[in-house]
C-alpha cells in the first residue's frame, strides 16, 4: 500500500474500502442465504432421499418386482409424511 499524500487520495482510498466491504457484505448475506435454504429439514430429507434412489444402477431399474415398487412407494410416501412432520414442528418452534 502507498503512503497516502493528499486529501483526495486519503477519500478515494476510503471509497475503495466502502465499495470492497459492500460487496463481502454481499457475498456473505448470499451464502448465508443458501446454508439457510440447505439446512431447512424439507431440504435435507429430499437430498438424502433423492440420493438413495439415484443409487439404483441401470440394471436394476429395469427388473423392479412389484414389491419393489410397493417399498419404493411406501418410503417415498413415508418420508414426505415425515418431512411434512418436521417442517411442521420447525416452523411452529420457531414462530
Amino acid at each position: 500500500m502507498n503512503k497516502i499524500k493528499s486529501i483526495r487520495q486519503l477519500l478515494a482510498e476510503k471509497k475503495q474500502i466502502r465499495q470492497q466491504q459492500e460487496e463481502i457484505e454481499m457475498r456473505i448475506h448470499t451464502s448465508w442465504g443458501e446454508v439457510k435454504e440447505n439446512l431447512r429439514p424439507a431440504a435435507i430429507a429430499k437430498e438424502i432421499i433423492g440420493g438413495i434412489f439415484k443409487k439404483r444402477t441401470d440394471a436394476n431399474k429395469h427388473d423392479d418386482s412389484l414389491l419393489k415398487k410397493a417399498m419404493n412407494f411406501g418410503l417415498k410416501l413415508l418420508a414426505g409424511k415425515l418431512t411434512k412432520k418436521a417442517g411442521e414442528k420447525y416452523f411452529k418452534k420457531n414462530a
